[in-house]
């Protein structure tokens, strides 16, 4: 008995705490976002701060209390004088537990509030269950109470806030630019156990219990500095020299909220808040009760705030700030970065939900400082919010940025970059819709493009006690995604090329910081954003040979003793680099013209000469430049000075818009986006109906954006039909996913767009303008449809760096679908199509998905198709392989060769379209896909294995090898089709075949309802099953749930998949089981990491929920071996 009761009280403590942890929170009810009696509008200046104080009465003590509340963008809350907690992430709201806190009669809420800049508001909520009184709500409103400045014991229950004034009120939950907040329960500590290091990698946890930690260095003695969250910087001690760190003592508590520390020369600097604001401050080690103030940062240490500082070879100090604080210290004349502004050549838009709406040129930029903090210089600019940088071997300076994951779905969005940062680089972030696009030649482009993420820490490895291909990389720390990357660079004329390899990830990996140890292993922190930190070492067991240094970029610097003779041979450089170095000096120097020669060097001195002030040349003239560019880079620096002129021209000849229409379309996408700017910017006759063709024909939903971009412009050459045309096209739009700011964007296309109806137009138009958004959407065709651009470029991006990617299964891929054409290395024919061997260093992953997507968007003369027409009126179109007197032997796009023989030729031209078909991609899954261009990039040949590791789960055909309740599911063009309504209980779709170590992918379409993949589980009765599920549907995407038994196990947080997610379309799964190991992966985010051995083997299930619909279709069901 006892032990049944045991059991009993075990299974409902577990119950509870699923519950709590799955059961959304109580609503906001009548709570509203506040601030300060003073404020006039939600937007504030930086590092603002506001203190809230709200009074009740309780009748007695409560029997549970929660306080829910979130702050744009930080918050310390008291109860009674009693310090609660803390937070500093809006979108991920805190939950506290006050019912200890709480006491019969009068209680107090206490808040201080601080915003970093923008958008400032707080809500809160206080719901308590009070015996005698049921449940009593405390709301955040016009009724609390607040003051600028704190005063003596202002937390507490007795102060008299009678001089304090009302809150001002700006709306209830779900109030622009915040919209829903959520709730949740604090993230679990990580754990090594769930963690997936590369085979021979070790993970070990070596200190805990010493708070949240954001930052680390290493003393002189090898000894970990720490920075606590809101805290005070820590040394971790080693008592008994076993590696790990028991105890600590606090290094400085002057100094807190560090992001950057740097112990050097008996003592640590550190960039953190400190007594005389924030700042990058000294402290001796022997007198660590004193910080010395070096120079000071504006606003205060918010996630875009002043950063990582980090010794440069030239002994001096560098530090990274993020694009919302500025340094106050003077910006040195010896700077390198001398000119910047925005460069945008027509009205941007702002981000929708109010993020750095006033933020300007040069955002986020790189520092280099002498140590006594006399000389401020600024490096580079141009960066969003990198948060740490880093030298490589050769000595150059790599930062790796943010991206901004609102944006993802628009065509100014960027992923995660690896910059290679040289002196007076801007890498063109600006806010909103302005962002430069990599083809300007007065910005660079960056090393890797690294996917979706929030990068961190990163370091150089210099140890000898990993693998040879870690040694001399830089690696970094990815805490969105929950990972650690290795950026495998390599020299490309004066700059590098690279690629990322997942070195270890997990889930929660919550990494802020790296540090490399004497001993070779790696030391990371994890914390950040109020979450459970710890310190952990990865080390590797296996045999090492030491790397050499790879071989050194050729990069020129240029100062003032530069010869103008070398300067100007500079210019006309076949490397971007150079000549962008080379440009940057031509600059510094008013007066000074370097005599050039060719094209090149002319049109690069031409930019230069322009971004310095001097006059530009007319913009009619630029225009016929244009027209006759020899090369990609003379046009890119051509198009750029000729946007410049024209945003300094006051009016523009008409001719020149005309001249400007007559080059659009371009072949070149980049290209294509500047002229379209143009036009709109200069709106010619006839730009309307031009713009609104290429929008109708482009395959691109970022293209696509990009268009109507341009074409909200044009004030006039509208017709009613191009009206109808570009509405049929917004209520397509505003059907498509994309990150948290896709659909207010998409909205200001439709404001602009509705300026330019006219009453008659509106009538005529009526029924296409009363589609609500996102209720004109289209359910994708069963089957396997057109690879989508977008989804599938997103889905490249965050998985190409992943340790599942096969190198041999991308060789098989390419066998099979690419070696008919081309040649890569020793493998492919090669014989009518390009060689792809070097197509990394030619085209970037954007460029080289559209080339396969869209090939005949550029054809190259060299393979243009023909087509062939006979004298018996047949027409064969295809690649010309061979031709002799006697036959003409065309490849056609079907791969056949047809010969025709001369004689019956009547005629023949060149094609319009490539000879490579289109959709190549649409019958591989995404796995095939990215395993291919994983291989294309790499650029190595590799024997195909002669089958592929992937097999199908599910015919296409019919149900066989699967069970599931009759009349529930079937087969329809290829696609598993489950539906059901009014469910009592869930159900399943079983498979016949048992599995226990596998990677199975498939693609999920959820219409309506909740479903999900049952894997290593177990039949019950009545298409019954329990086990483990990788779920789907509302806020459980891609969490793993345990049917029938635990429940959730690890609910994946919505603020990491939610912009990869696709609401109305398609998604793709990857769950991976090796062992006790489980990893999900949905759209290219992993999830799930986690370490769980309850069942090793079982069946798979798809799922049917029980309610009042559920209805889902799957694709491309697809297993291999690990």
């Amino acid at each position: 008995m006892a032990g049944s009761i045991v059991r009993m009280l075990r299974i409902l403590a577990v119950a509870v705490a699923f519950l709590a942890s799955t059961l959304p929170a109580q609503p906001a009810g009548k709570s509203q976002w506040i601030w300060g009696h003073w404020a006039e509008g939600k937007d504030r200046p930086g590092n603002e701060s506001c203190l809230f104080r709200a009074t009740f009465e309780l009748g007695k003590g409560p029997q549970s209390a929660t306080l829910r509340l979130s702050c744009d963008n930080r918050f310390e809350a008291w109860i009674n004088g009693q310090r609660i907690g803390a937070g500093d992430s809006w979108q991920r709201g805190a939950r506290f537990d006050v019912r200890a806190r709480l006491r019969e009669g009068k209680n107090v809420v206490a808040i201080r509030a601080r915003n970093d800049s923008g958008p400032a508001g707080l809500i809160a909520w206080l719901q308590a269950q009070v015996p005698g009184s049921g449940r009593v709500r405390i709301e955040s409103g016009a009724s609390w109470k607040t003051a600028k400045d704190a005063t003596p014991d202002w937390t507490k229950t007795d102060f008299d806030d009678s001089g304090w004034r009302a809150a001002k009120a700006f709306g209830l939950m779900g109030t622009a630019p915040w919209g829903r907040v959520g709730f949740g329960a604090p993230q679990a500590p990580a754990r090594p156990q769930d963690f997936a290091p590369l085979p021979g990698f070790l993970v070990q946890e070596v200190a805990s219990g010493v708070g949240s930690l954001i930052n680390l260095c290493l003393d002189d003695r090898g000894r970990p500095i720490v920075s606590v969250e809101r805290g005070a910087v820590l040394r971790l001690l080693d008592n008994d020299g076993d590696g790990k760190y028991e105890s600590h003592e606090t290094f400085c508590s002057l100094v807190k909220s560090c992001q950057g520390l740097l112990y050097s020369r008996g003592g640590l600097y550190a960039v953190g808040a400190g007594p005389k604001g924030t700042g990058l401050y000294r402290i001796e080690e022997s007198s660590r009760n004193e910080a010395r103030l070096i120079g000071g940062f504006s606003g205060g240490m918010g996630e875009h705030g002043p950063h990582a500082v980090i010794e440069g070879p030239d002994d001096r100090l560098y530090i990274v700030i993020g694009n919302h604080t500025k340094m106050k210290a003077k910006w040195s004349e010896r700077s390198p970065l001398k000119i910047y502004y925005e460069g945008h050549l027509v009205d941007r838009y702002l981000d929708p939900r109010g993020h750095a709406r006033n933020i300007k040129v040069p955002g986020g930029v790189v520092l280099s400082i002498d140590r006594e903090g006399k000389d401020w210089q600024v490096v580079a600019g141009g960066f969003r919010n990198a948060f740490d940088i880093a030298f490589n071997r050769h000595g150059q300076l790599f930062a790796y940025d943010s991206d901004m994951e609102w944006d993802i779905g628009q065509p100014w969005y960027r992923p995660t970059r690896l910059y290679h940062v040289v002196p007076g680089a801007d890498f063109g972030w600006r806010t909103g819709s302005a962002k430069w696009s990599e083809i300007y030649p007065d910005a660079l482009p960056p090393a890797i493009d690294c996917g979706r993420g929030s990068p961190t820490g990163i370091v150089l490895y210099d140890g000898k006690t990993f693998p040879k291909r870690f040694q001399g990389t830089i690696l970094g720390a990815d805490w969105a995604q929950g990972r650690i990357l290795a950026f495998h660079l390599e020299a490309d004329g004066a700059t590098y090329r690279g690629r990322t390899e997942v070195l270890l990830s997990g889930r929660p990996l919550n990494v802020t910081d790296l540090i490399v140890e004497r001993s070779g292993g790696l030391l990371f922190t994890c914390g950040g954003r109020g979450t459970r930190g710890g310190v952990y070492r990865l080390s590797y067991s296996g045999e090492v040979a030491e790397m050499p240094i790879r071989p050194r970029p050729r990069l020129r610097r240029f100062d003032d003793a530069s010869p103008l003779e070398e300067i100007a041979e500079a210019l006309g450089s076949e490397d971007r680099f150079t000549r962008y170095l080379a440009a940057r000096e031509v600059e510094r120097r008013p007066g000074v013209r370097p005599d050039v020669e060719g094209p090149l060097a002319s049109s690069e001195l031409l930019l230069a000469l322009t971004r310095r002030g001097d006059d530009p040349l007319p913009v009619g003239l630029l225009t016929v430049m244009l027209a006759d560019a020899p090369t990609p880079a003379i046009r890119n620096n051509i198009l750029r000075c000729l946007e410049l002129a024209v945003m300094k021209a006051r009016a523009v000849d008409p001719a020149v818009g005309e001249a400007v229409l007559h080059l659009f379309p371009s072949s070149d996408r980049a290209a294509n986006r500047e002229l379209a700017l143009l036009l709109g910017r200069m709106a010619p006759k006839g730009a309307v109906g031009e713009l609104l063709d290429q929008l109708e024909k482009e395959k691109s939903g970022l293209e696509q954006i990009h268009l109507a971009y341009c074409l909200r412009l044009l004030k006039a050459g509208w017709t009613r039909s191009d009206k109808a045309r570009i509405f049929r096209w917004v209520v397509k739009a505003e059907t498509w996913s994309g990150g948290a700011s896709f659909p207010g964007y998409v909205k200001y296309l439709r404001t602009d767009f509705e300026k330019l109806l006219s009453d008659d137009d509106r009538a005529a138009m009526k029924e296409l303008l009363a589609i609500k958004p996102g209720a004109g959407r289209v359910h994708l065709a069963a089957g396997a449809p057109m690879r989508d651009f977008n989804r599938t470029l997103d889905f490249l991006r965050n998985s190409l760096g992943t340790e599942r990617r096969s190198i041999h299964e991308g060789a098989r891929v390419f066998q099979e679908s690419c070696a008919l054409c081309h040649k890569l290395g020793a493998h492919g024919m090669g014989a009518v199509g390009p060689e792809i061997t070097t197509a990394s260093a030619r085209y970037t992953l954007e460029d080289l998905l559209t080339t396969v997507v869209d090939p005949s968007r550029e054809i190259s003369d060299q393979y243009r198709a023909l087509d062939v027409f006979t004298k018996d009126d047949d027409i064969f179109t295809g690649l010309p392989v061979s031709e002799t007197e006697k036959a003409l032997v065309l490849m056609q796009g079907t791969g056949e060769k047809v010969e025709i023989p001369v004689a019956q030729i009547d005629s023949r031209r060149f094609a319009k379209t490539s000879g490579m078909p289109e959709g190549l991609l649409n019958a591989l899954s995404l796995e095939e896909i990215a395993d291919l261009f994983y291989y294309v990039r790499k650029g190595e040949s590799e024997t195909p294995p002669k089958q592929s590791v992937w097999r199908p789960l599910f015919n296409g055909k019919d149900l066989d090898g699967w069970d599931g309740k009759p009349g529930l599911w079937k087969v329809e063009n290829g696609t598993i089709v489950g539906e059901m309504k009014g469910g009592a209980t869930n159900t399943f779709l079983i498979s016949e075949e048992t599995f226990g170590d596998f990677v199975v992918q498939y693609e999920m379409l959820l219409e309506e309802g909740n479903s999900g993949l049952q894997f290593r589980s177990q039949r019950l009765p009545n298409h019954i099953m329990s086990g483990y599920q990788s779920d789907a549907g509302a806020q459980f995407w891609g969490s793993l749930h345990e049917e029938k038994g635990r429940g959730m196990l690890s609910q994946a947080p919505k603020v990491n998949w939610g912009p990869a997610f696709d609401r109305f379309g398609w998604n793709h799964f990857v769950v991976e089981c090796q062992g006790d190991r489980i990893r999900i992966t949905m759209n290219g985010i992993p999830t799930v990491v986690l370490r769980d051995s309850k069942s090793l083997e079982g069946l798979f299930g798809f799922q049917l929920h029980a309610g009042r619909r559920t209805a889902v279709r799957l694709r491309n069901v697809m297993i291999r071996r690990p």
